[in-house]
């Protein structure tokens, strides 16, 4: 039983605690005379799930853990019980054995009344009953923010499974597409080489006749300059497929280079409803491959082409910052959708009303990273698009 020299201390616990703060003098001292004093070590294990329940306890010192599982994927969610808490109580009132396990956290003091006893207090007093109430709510709304908690971690983890399995999918399905074109590449490219061998033979003997005009020879000189570059581009189309990009680094002044680059497209898009701008607000010098640089670079423009159906503007800028080179590509075409921006670096993308295959925006990606670099996207429907490519000055 309790102590006569504890009455005084456990008196003004039960009036200044949450649950019976509103209890008459009269019916603390009916609560008190109900109740035995029973101490804990820690670690105690006071009941489990499934007992039968005899007993109800309100801890005067220390802490208890309440444990409704045993996966401990949501033991942190459990709640901790502290001084002024009851538990047990709910076994007691509906007859159920217990549905939870307590656990002596720490040290733990506990008021423990017997099954009758406590009957008899709740037949006795409505205040005594309403602090029950009181307590049983409280354990409610509790079990109401764990659950809502678990869920919260369930929705996440499915989230998180899903965006998993999506990019499995996803990863999965370009690799079958780069598998496509690596059969595809490898069946035809063999096949254009012969005839562009046959064409570069022709055009050197050409070059090499006497005979021949000379403006004839400069047009001999321009086609094994085009064949040169296509059998470039389907090489590097079948390294892309075969994913296993080569770059052959050279170290170049940027703004010389740069120049040289942008002169060469005006040459190339000469006649073609475009203005080709260009800005270089930088110098000094950067390790690149510069042919596979100078296919990024038609292969955007061969891009904003295609968004200025009815003709337009295309600035080209480039900037040092830090220890990275800022290539930006801005066209005043039609613009990209949002939706069309999260597939636009994807193979085989060419969007609705395009009849490419797909592969240039890939490629400029893979050139790109294969140069620890990046490319990212800005685009308004209406407002045109901006590519920023971003490339290390120096290998690293």
């Amino acid at each position: 039983m309790i102590k006569l020299s504890d009455i005084t201390a456990y008196r003004k616990f039960l009036n200044t605690s949450y649950f019976f703060n509103a209890l008459t003098e009269d019916e603390v001292e009916s609560v008190l005379n109900v109740c035995t004093e029973e101490t804990y070590a820690p670690d105690t294990v006071i009941f489990q799930i499934g007992d039968i329940a005899d007993k109800v306890y309100i801890i005067y010192k220390g802490t208890v853990a309440v444990t409704r599982t045993d996966d401990e994927e949501y033991l942190e969610f459990e709640p901790v019980y502290g001084p002024g808490n009851i538990f047990g109580e709910m076994s007691l009132i509906d007859g159920m054995p217990r549905g939870a396990t307590i656990t002596v956290k720490t040290a733990c003091t506990c008021l423990v009344i017997s099954r009758e006893d406590f009957q008899w207090l709740l037949n006795t007093s409505s205040h005594i009953a309403l602090a029950i109430m009181k307590s049983i709510t409280l354990v409610v709304r509790r079990n109401d923010s764990i659950l809502i908690d678990i869920l919260k971690k369930h929705n996440q983890k499915l989230a998180e499974d899903n965006l998993e399995i999506k990019t499995t999918q996803e990863t999965r399905l370009r690799n079958e597409r780069l598998s496509t074109l690596g059969r595809f590449a490898s069946s035809i490219i063999h096949d254009i080489r012969n005839p562009l061998a046959v064409i570069r033979g022709y055009s050197e003997l050409i070059t090499c006749d006497t005979r021949v005009q000379s403006t004839v020879k400069e047009k001999a000189e321009k086609i094994i300059q085009l064949v040169d570059r296509l059998s470039s581009l389907s090489a590097g189309i079948l390294e892309y497929a075969r994913g296993n990009l080569q770059l052959n680094y050279s170290r170049v002044n940027i703004r010389e280079y740069f120049i040289r680059c942008i002169d060469e497209m005006l040459e190339r898009f000469s006649g073609r409803r475009m203005e080709i701008r260009y800005e270089v607000k930088t110098d000094g010098d950067m390790d690149i491959d510069s042919e596979r640089f100078t296919r990024v670079v038609y292969n955007l423009l061969e891009n904003g082409y295609k968004a200025m159906p009815e003709g337009g503007t295309f600035l080209i800028a480039a900037e040092t910052k830090e220890n990275n080179i800022f290539f930006h590509f801005k066209d005043s075409g039609i613009g990209i959708t949002a939706e069309e921006q999260k597939k636009i670096f994807e193979p085989f993308y060419s969007g609705s009303n395009s009849t490419s295959i797909g592969l240039g925006l890939s490629i400029v990606k893979s050139i790109v990273e294969a140069h620890g670099g990046s490319v990212s996207l800005h685009s308004e429907r209406g407002k045109g698009s901006t590519f920023t490519l971003v490339f290390p000055r120096f290998r690293s």
